[in-house]
């Protein structure tokens, strides 16, 4: 009799313990379901603030102005080359 008493007390020490901890993990869940609310508040703010469409109004409440835009003819010259790059390159060893 003493056995089957002690075994039922253990059983319910344990399962509580188990709810115990339970409502701790249900707790935890519940705060980084809402961590994750709040960052996707965040995100969705920093894409209205920030996207292309409002960088007209963030520009002119700042102060910039919108510089034009030409269209340039694509050449085969490279805008930013060297001019010792289009000089010929002298090898160095002997002359037989």
């Amino acid at each position: 009799m003493f056995l089957i008493t002690s075994s039922m007390l253990t059983n319910l020490i344990i399962n509580n313990l188990i709810n115990i901890e339970y409502e701790k993990l249900n707790q935890l869940n519940s705060e980084i379901n809402q961590l994750q609310d709040n960052s996707i508040l965040i995100e969705v703010d920093y894409l209205e603030q920030y996207s292309v469409n409002n960088l007209t109004t963030l520009a002119n409440s700042i102060g910039f102005v919108k510089l034009p835009i030409k269209k340039i003819v694509n050449t085969e010259i490279k805008p930013y080359k060297y001019i010792q790059d289009e000089q010929d390159i002298n090898l160095l060893g002997f002359d037989w």
